[in-house]
């Protein structure tokens, strides 16, 4: 598109040039009816093209500009995937770079009722969730958070699907997104229609496709109830 628009203004400009020297050739002819009329069609030809350069211009200089938003944006994704991939790597090699780098963590809160929940032998478990970083949550031993209590029935675990959901962190924010689930995943809504009792009382759910977790939301997947806990961002990130 770029060089046609270019191609179009050298056009323009060259059949300038061409009616710009008409008064020269009429000048040296003898005055006639026609003289009048080549000076003002070189006149307004000369004004157009003066136009169509200033357009040019204008055009040409939105365009750099533009090229250069974009350049900066592609540096910045990048330095931000060379950033995930090193906390990526300290992450899975030392749990305390895994809580350096966290904005946020993953608490198992309860896991089935109550009496279920005073057995569990994974209760109080804790997830932290890096920036910049994806985890994916489900039975399947794939999963970042594989979640399987032993403590309970082998059809109660099977509530919670293979792939069950995952948290997607950027620098700012955590958002619970799921993976088309048997059962679905619910996070706590005060105008949710799903109850579950916690220690502190009853909370609703509502179920969701997509939603950004807030400090303290809880996140009721099969049997299991999460709670997400907002950290506070690292300096060296900022």
């Amino acid at each position: 598109m770029s060089r046609c628009r270019s191609l179009a203004w050298r056009v323009c400009i060259a059949t300038a040039i061409c009616f710009a020297f008409s008064p020269i050739v009429q000048a040296a002819e003898p005055s006639g009816k026609d003289s009048s009329t080549a000076v003002w069609a070189a006149v307004i030809t000369g004004a157009v093209t003066m136009i169509g350069l200033i357009l040019q211009l204008g055009y040409n200089a939105r365009e750099t500009r533009r090229a250069e938003k974009v350049k900066v944006k592609e540096e910045q994704r990048q330095r931000q995937r060379e950033l995930a991939l090193k906390i990526a790597d300290l992450v899975g090699k030392d749990q305390t770079a895994a809580r350096r780098f966290a904005i946020g963590l993953i608490k198992v809160e309860k896991v089935g009722d109550d009496e279920q929940t005073k057995k569990s032998t994974i209760r109080g478990k804790v997830y932290f969730i890096p920036v910049n970083s994806r985890f994916s949550v489900g039975r399947d031993s794939e999963n970042d958070i594989h979640l399987i209590d032993p403590a309970l029935p082998e059809l109660l675990n099977r509530e919670l699907s293979r792939y069950q959901c995952g948290f997607v962190a950027d620098e700012q924010h955590v958002v619970v997104e799921d993976f088309n689930s048997k059962n679905g995943t619910f996070v706590s809504d005060t105008n949710g229609d799903e109850t579950v009792n916690l220690e502190e009382g009853p909370v609703k759910f509502a179920k969701v496709r997509q939603r950004t977790l807030a400090d303290r939301d809880c996140i009721w997947i099969g049997p299991f109830v999460l709670r997400f806990i907002k950290l506070q961002q690292n300096e060296i990130l900022r």
